[in-house]
C-alpha cells in the first residue's frame, strides 16, 4: 500500500466515522415527519435505541471477526450493511420496516465506528497515531453536532426519506475506495471466537435496554420487568465467567481493573446519555408542541 492509497483509505475511514456519527443525531429532526407519515409515535424511541444498541453490542464482535477474516473484508461488509439499511429505511412503509432497517444500520455502524481505530493502531506509531485518531474523533464529534442542522435542512428542502437516501452513494463510494486501496498485511488469528461471551453480552445488554424502555410505558408490566431484570443479571454473570474461560475474550476483564478506564466510561455514559436525549427528543417535542408537525 503506497502513500496515495494510504491517504485515500484514511479519508474513507474518517468519512465512515462522520457518517456513523451523523446518523446517530441527524435522524432527530426527521423523526416528527416520520412519525406523522407512518403513525408510529409509540415506537419512536426504538428508532434511536435500536441503532445505538446494535452499534454498541456489535463493535467488539466485529473487531474479533476482523482479526480472523480480514479488516478490509469486514469493513466493506459493515459499510454495505449500513448502506442497505439506509435504503430500507428510506423506502419504509411502516414502523416495523423502519426499525428493522435501523437495526441493520446499527450493525454496520459498529464496524464504521470501531474498526478504523483498530486499524490506526496497527498502521502507525504512537505520535502519528495520536494525530490520526485526534482528527477522526474531531470529525465524529463535529458530525454529531451538525447532524440536527443537516437533517433539518434536508427535511425542509427535500423529504425525510432523503436523510437516509443520501447515505447510499457515500457508503458505496467508501466501500469501493477501501476495497481498491486498503491493503494491510496482517496474520489472521487462529484463536477460537468467543461465541459464549458475545452471545451473553448481547442478550444481557438487549434485556436491560428493553427493561429501561418498558419502564417508560404508560402501563407498567411489573412481572415482565422483573423477568427482564433477572435475564439481564444472569447473562451478565454468564458473560463474566465466559470471559474468564475464553482463550481470546471479546472484552478482557483486566480492563475493569483500570480506574481510569472505568471513570472514562462513566463520564461517556453520562455525557452521551444527555446528548442522546437532547438531540433526539427535543426536536420532536419542539416541533410537536409548536405545531410544526402533527404527531
Amino acid at each position: 500500500m503506497n502513500k496515495i492509497q494510504e491517504k485515500r483509505s484514511i479519508r474513507a475511514f474518517m468519512l465512515s466515522n462522520v457518517m456513523a456519527g451523523l446518523e446517530g443525531s441527524i435522524v432527530a429532526t426527521a423523526l416528527p415527519a416520520m412519525m406523522a407519515e407512518l403513525h408510529g409515535i409509540k415506537l419512536m424511541s426504538w428508532v434511536v435505541t435500536i441503532y445505538m444498541l446494535l452499534m454498541a453490542v456489535s463493535s467488539p464482535i466485529w473487531t474479533k471477526l476482523a482479526e480472523r477474516f480480514g479488516y478490509k473484508q469486514m469493513f466493506v461488509l459493515g459499510t454495505l450493511l449500513f448502506t442497505i439499511g439506509s435504503l430500507g429505511e428510506g423506502l419504509a412503509i411502516n414502523m416495523l420496516m423502519v426499525i428493522v432497517a435501523r437495526a441493520l444500520m446499527g450493525l454496520g455502524a459498529g464496524v464504521m465506528i470501531q474498526l478504523p481505530f483498530v486499524i490506526y493502531g496497527m498502521m502507525y506509531q504512537a505520535d502519528e497515531r495520536r494525530r490520526v485518531i485526534g482528527n477522526t474523533v474531531a470529525a465524529y464529534s463535529f458530525s454529531t453536532i451538525a447532524g440536527p442542522i443537516v437533517g433539518g435542512l434536508i427535511v425542509t428542502l427535500l423529504d425525510w426519506r432523503w436523510v437516509f437516501f443520501i447515505n447510499i452513494p457515500i457508503g458505496i463510494y467508501m466501500a469501493f475506495i477501501v476495497w481498491k486501496n486498503f491493503d494491510l498485511k496482517t496474520d489472521h488469528t487462529k484463536k477460537s471466537i468467543d461465541f459464549a461471551g458475545s452471545a451473553s453480552l448481547s442478550i444481557a445488554v438487549i434485556a436491560i435496554m428493553l427493561l429501561f424502555q418498558m419502564m417508560g410505558n404508560a402501563v407498567i408490566n411489573l412481572p415482565l420487568l422483573l423477568i427482564l431484570f433477572v435475564v439481564s443479571f444472569l447473562f451478565f454473570i454468564g458473560f463474566y465467567f465466559a470471559e474468564k474461560r475464553a482463550v481470546d475474550p471479546i472484552v478482557p476483564l483486566e480492563l475493569f481493573k483500570n480506574p481510569s478506564f472505568i471513570a472514562k466510561n462513566i463520564m461517556f455514559f453520562m455525557q452521551y446519555g444527555f446528548f442522546g436525549f437532547y438531540t433526539n427528543y427535543l426536536p420532536t417535542w419542539g416541533q410537536g408542541v409548536m405545531g410544526a408537525q402533527r404527531l
